[in-house]
């Protein structure tokens, strides 16, 4: 059984999509000056975004959007090729930046001590 294409996904599920990996519980962004990307506009246009780095897996994103649309028909693998050019997945974070909630938390309880 083939599947059916993004095409057939109606526009309004597609921008909620694009714009759900924005929100910045979903992806972080990248603070750099260098960290751009050179993102084609729909006029043609070349446009310099800032990077943005996923905090969870693609799988944990799609999920959170299924549990705030879940009356948008979409698939796993649709979501997934409607990401962005400038969102960029987990394995991409720099060496010397770290997201994850734990050493997030070990740099809050370091502050925390230090202000004491």
């Amino acid at each position: 059984m083939p599947s059916k294409p993004i095409n057939n996904l109606s526009e309004a599920a597609k921008n909620k999509a694009v714009q759900f990996d924005q929100i910045d519980a979903i992806s972080s962004v990248a603070t750099g000056k260098k960290d751009i990307v050179i993102v084609k506009s729909p006029e043609g246009s070349n446009i310099k975004v800032q990077k943005r780095y996923l905090v969870m897996t693609v799988r944990e994103v799609y999920e959170q959007f299924k549990l705030i649309y879940p009356n948008e028909k979409i698939g796993s693998t649709s979501f997934s090729l409607l990401r962005t050019k400038h969102v960029l997945l987990m394995p991409d974070i720099p060496q010397n930046v770290c997201l994850c909630k734990y050493h997030a938390n070990i740099d809050l309880l370091l502050l925390s001590i230090s202000s004491i």
